[in-house]
């Protein structure tokens, strides 16, 4: 077990989205290597708390009555382009 800091969880938790907006894989490659499972799952928690908030807030801010079906969407639109690929 690689037993990372909170601070070096939360480092990645930023820079991930970073780097895949940058098209950077690489740099997420680096991000993500060594951790384990529980690291892992804790990363994928922290990202899906911030996509949540964000389009909470965003719907706030457009009016869409149900934040939480748009994030269904998100992932819904998502999925399919991946299965696409």
């Amino acid at each position: 077990m690689s037993a990372r800091t909170a601070e070096e969880l939360r480092r990645i938790v930023y820079g991930l989205p970073l780097a895949f907006a940058r098209g950077d894989e690489e740099a997420a490659d680096v991000l993500l290597e060594g951790l384990d499972r529980v690291e892992v799952d804790a990363v994928c928690q922290a990202l899906g708390r911030m996509v949540v908030q964000t389009v909470e807030v965003l719907c706030e801010k457009t009016g869409e009555p149900d934040p939480m079906a748009s994030v269904v969407r998100l992932l819904q639109a998502q999925a399919l382009q991946a299965a696409g690929e």
